[in-house]
């Protein structure tokens, strides 16, 4: 729609044009009575000057709607700004978010993973005295869990080899005396 000032030259516009349309009338009659002169002062002392007030009137209604059209143009660029910064946030939240993700998840596996190999080293190097904790439901837990079953299995044959060579101690001595 027209602004107001937009409405304003166009009511100007028509107030001239209707000023033309009588004039335009009065000159063509004057012509069609073959009185020329008459016709041609019409035309040169008053359809000329309206038809130049009826330039200067669009002249200003085109800067209106130019000056209009810039605004408009600024509001759409800065709304436009706006929403390309807003996006911009969002894809950084949403980044940050997958980074917290992924680094979650990779600290979900890693260290149960290094708790079980750090449990059979242990194991490696003599300890089966150590407990392995077992936490969660997952593949990592279970691989813990087969690590405490292991060393409470290997425990388990070094007691009873220790008890075996003890009895063999003990029936040497006794074979021995």
């Amino acid at each position: 729609g027209l602004r107001d000032d937009e409405r304003a030259e166009f009511g100007k516009l028509a107030a001239i044009d209707k000023e033309l349309g009588i004039r335009f009338k009065e000159a063509v009659d004057l012509a069609a009575q073959f009185n020329t002169e008459l016709a041609a002062g019409v035309i040169l002392k008053q359809i000329d000057p309206l038809q130049q007030q009826a330039t200067a009137v669009l002249a200003r209604f085109i800067a209106l709607q130019a000056a209009h059209a810039a605004e408009a143009t600024d509001a759409a660029n800065s709304a436009n700004r706006s929403m390309v910064a807003g996006i911009a946030a969002a894809g950084l939240g949403l980044l940050a978010l997958a980074a917290l993700t992924a680094w979650r998840i990779t600290a979900s596996i890693t260290q149960p993973l290094g708790a079980a190999v750090a449990a059979a080293a242990r194991v490696a190097r003599g300890d089966l005295a150590s407990d392995i904790p077992v936490s969660g439901r997952d593949e990592a837990a279970q691989l813990q869990a087969a690590l405490r079953d292991m060393r409470s299995s290997l425990a388990s044959m070094v007691a009873q080899v220790r008890q075996g060579a003890e009895a063999i101690d003990g029936a040497s001595d006794e074979i021995a005396q």
